[in-house]
């Protein structure tokens, strides 16, 4: 039998088919030996843009990855993270401080490894600056007047509102409207209230709120803010040295001045919805109640120059009466109070400023 001689071409093309008919065979015997495939290098983020709003807050994002990896921060004080380092995936929780600046801010949080051929990472974190809404502010000229039960109260005094007693105040100033939902969501970054309008006034609201309120504004416009003690905000409600008498703020017909029990829809209102006093100040009588900065006690007889109230207490001044509140609670003379935490949908407060 002749034989012809198989070139090697051929024969390396018979080699060829035959390894690769019986490859699987012969690596799960262990003949050959399957090369290791190499693992591809990863880190990537969930999100590149974190927005908070004035108040600051905590969000999360995600890194993806499967090498060790550090976050820088460029010498950042407004913001932190949970943690600086990690191998693998992780969730970083960034808290952000609250913005006190009518300016915005932004700075990168950058996502490091020092694997050859990854990229670095960059997470975006951004924060609304305060869009500031100052209230308009009644100049009070000083004088002496008579706190508490006067005539033209009638026969509606309480005991709580006597006696009656002479007090001298100086100048200031005082809210022309009840504070505003707006003008609180400007300085605090929230809305509270259950009555929602932006020229509504805010409600559920503390004492204690208002004093945080009272802060950041004074820090952001540099100005001096504070709640009206209850001596000033009696006179601005009478009309200071106008030399009227009327029995609720402006007028002796209650509803010509403010919003009550009888008129109000059970509800708070627009700002500013009725007639003004005879300073051009809205809403004394009525809508919401409004805090002082006084611990309430009793009155006493004695003649008084700018009185701030007892030194302590359990309780703080509220004047003015709510929407759902009778005609007598709107009178110029009736109090009332409430605890420093206390917060419903009835009590709200306006600012007042001293002159000098």
């Amino acid at each position: 039998m002749k034989y012809s001689k198989i070139s090697s071409k051929t024969l390396s093309i018979i080699t060829k088919a035959i390894v690769i008919l019986f490859a699987p065979y012969l690596i799960n015997t262990g003949c050959i030996k399957k090369e290791k495939e190499k693992e591809l290098l990863t880190l990537s983020v969930s999100e590149t843009l974190l927005s908070f709003t004035v108040s600051g807050g905590q969000q999360e994002f995600t890194i993806n990855s499967n090498v060790d990896w550090t976050i820088h921060l460029d010498f950042i004080d407004w913001f932190t993270v949970s943690q600086s380092t990690g191998s693998n995936n992780g969730t970083i929780t960034v808290t952000v401080n609250p913005n006190l600046s009518t300016y915005m801010r932004s700075d990168f949080i950058t996502i490091i490894s020092d694997s050859e051929g990854v990229e670095n990472q960059h997470v975006t974190v951004w924060q609304e600056g305060i869009n500031l809404i100052e209230p308009e502010m009644i100049f009070v000229q000083g004088g002496t007047f008579t706190m508490g039960c006067t005539s033209e109260q009638g026969d509606d005094c309480d005991d709580y509102e006597l006696p009656a007693h002479q007090v001298t105040l100086s100048n200031f100033y005082i809210g022309k409207f009840e504070v505003t939902q707006a003008q609180w969501r400007s300085v605090m970054g929230d809305n509270p209230a259950n009555f929602k309008g932006d020229n509504y006034p805010v409600e559920q609201v503390s004492w204690n709120n208002i004093q945080e309120f009272i802060y950041k504004i004074n820090l952001v416009s540099g100005k001096q803010y504070r709640l009206p003690t209850e001596a000033e905000w009696e006179y601005a409600a009478r009309g200071g040295n106008s030399g009227s008498s009327f029995k609720y703020s402006g007028s002796n017909i209650v509803g010509n001045v403010a919003w009550y029990d009888d008129n109000s829809d059970n509800r708070t209102h627009t700002v500013g919805g009725k007639s003004p006093n005879q300073l051009g100040i809205y809403d004394m009588s009525g809508n919401v109640w409004e805090l002082c900065s006084d611990w309430y006690d009793d009155y006493n007889s004695n003649p008084q120059n700018n009185p701030i109230g007892p030194s302590s207490g359990d309780f703080r001044v509220c004047r003015g009466g709510g929407w759902n509140n009778s005609a007598g609670g709107m009178r110029v003379s009736n109090r009332s109070y409430s605890y420093l935490d206390s917060r419903n949908n009835q009590t709200g407060f306006r600012l007042a400023q001293s002159s000098n």
